[in-house]
């Protein structure tokens, strides 16, 4: 499933494990084949490689050390992989003692995260929640002139197909209104996308560029270039216990329960192609915020899915919740990496920084069950007939994305989580 998202223009980055063995290996996916990026390199089927890339890859567990290499390294080790199965036609049966098929190996997260930061980079996202919540489609006050943020748990992030165990906590009941502690009767998905961070920047380096303007950071122009790769990400929500919790401090167990993200890193140079310029600035930014009319912007097709054993749903059918597109974003990648480094903090390699919710002005592209609802007061009809508020006991939520045409676009596969209680 998926294969199309996975042709040649794309080699994206994972970690593995094939079956029978507990070590983790990096590879690539071409169509329904992962292929170990060790096996080829030990068999010089690359070709000449620098040791220093060699080193980044064979016996690594995790990616984060071929994150870290120069953007340099990076590119001309993708162009190796690129010519190699060009060279053999996508056949696995050409390297059988590399490649493996998808059903055949289990994924692992792609990178040791240290740090976890959720943005929101969507003002259709922004105005649908206020208008589910019942008040004005204002915009938080600063949303214009920077991407607003909140910290995430690091620890809480898992690989997609790792169950999602429904969350305890304090909340109103929409009943009585008493403050009760249970099982959260308002669990939701968020249809996110997030970048890896990849070489860091050095301290020197960092307060270097910046001796003339703000001293520290890293600016929107050049931020592109500590960015390893993008996956999807769904950032699952409690919205009763986040509703109670959320003055004046902010989200807390409401979401840091679970976050999901794709297995296989898409690099920058694979969406290259379909990039653009964001929107017009509604108010002057910055100078670290100014992208000098750079393409910061993607136009990737993100879609959220429900598949239930509670709706009569069979042979795979499922409920298209949410089909939007990254390209009505206000803000970019390079934009999160600025805002979040102007004060002086540091990135490590493999942190995550999220979009925040990817969503439209139709109810067809609203990212998440709050928009959808309106805050949980109308419900929606599933593909068998039913109908639904929030996440039951037993739904699966698939996100996926893809970018370009089918005969030569680029895809993430599926981000997919099951609920249990």
């Amino acid at each position: 499933m998926f294969a199309q998202h996975f042709s040649i223009n794309n080699l994206p980055y994972g970690i593995i494990s094939i079956q029978g063995s507990a070590d983790r290996i990096i590879a690539t996916r071409l169509e329904d084949y992962v292929y170990s990026i060790p096996a080829l390199l030990e068999r010089g089927l690359l070709g000449s490689v620098p040791a220093s890339t060699t080193n980044a890859i064979v016996k690594q567990h995790d990616l984060n050390a071929f994150a870290a290499l120069p953007k340099s390294e990076q590119q001309y080790f993708r162009s190796l992989l690129t010519m190699f199965f060009a060279s053999h036609q996508t056949q696995p049966t050409s390297v059988p003692e590399a490649a493996h098929h998808v059903d055949s190996v289990c994924v692992h997260l792609p990178v040791h995260i240290s740090g976890f930061t959720d943005f929101s980079c969507s003002k259709d996202h922004l105005m649908n929640a206020a208008r589910a919540m019942g008040f004005p489609p204002n915009l938080p006050p600063g949303f214009l002139h920077f991407p607003t943020a909140y910290d995430g748990r690091a620890s809480s992030i898992y690989v997609s197909g790792t169950e999602v165990f429904r969350p305890t906590g304090t909340f109103q009941d929409s009943q009585d209104g008493s403050i009760v502690f249970g099982p959260t009767k308002a669990l939701d998905y968020e249809l996110e996308m997030a970048c890896i961070i990849g070489r860091p920047p050095e301290p020197s380096l960092q307060r270097q560029e910046f001796v003339l303007d703000l001293g520290r950071g890293i600016p929107a122009s050049r931020a592109e270039e500590h960015i390893f790769g993008v996956v999807l990400l769904n950032d699952w929500s409690a919205r009763d216990i986040q509703r109670l919790e959320m003055p004046p401090l902010g989200p807390f167990n409401g979401k840091n329960f679970a976050t999901t993200i794709s297995p296989w890193v898409v690099t920058l140079e694979a969406l290259e192609p379909f990039k653009l310029q964001l929107p017009e600035r509604d108010v002057p930014v910055p100078p670290h915020l100014d992208t000098k009319d750079q393409k910061v912007g993607y136009d990737i097709t993100c879609m959220a899915e429900l598949l239930s054993p509670n709706t009569g749903e069979t042979n795979g059918t499922s409920t298209t919740l949410c089909e939007s597109n990254t390209n009505r974003f206000y803000w970019s990648f390079a934009h999160l990496i600025a805002h979040q480094t102007a004060g002086g903090c540091k990135l490590a390699t493999g942190d995550i920084l999220a979009t925040g919710t990817i969503s439209g002005p139709a109810k067809t592209q609203h990212g998440c069950l709050m928009e959808l609802t309106k805050g949980g007061k109308e419900a929606f009809t599933l593909q068998g007939g039913s109908e639904r508020i929030y996440l039951q006991d037993g739904d699966t939520v698939r996100l996926s994305a893809f970018a370009g045409s089918a005969d030569d676009g680029v895809g993430f596969g599926e981000c997919l989580g099951v609920i249990r209680s």
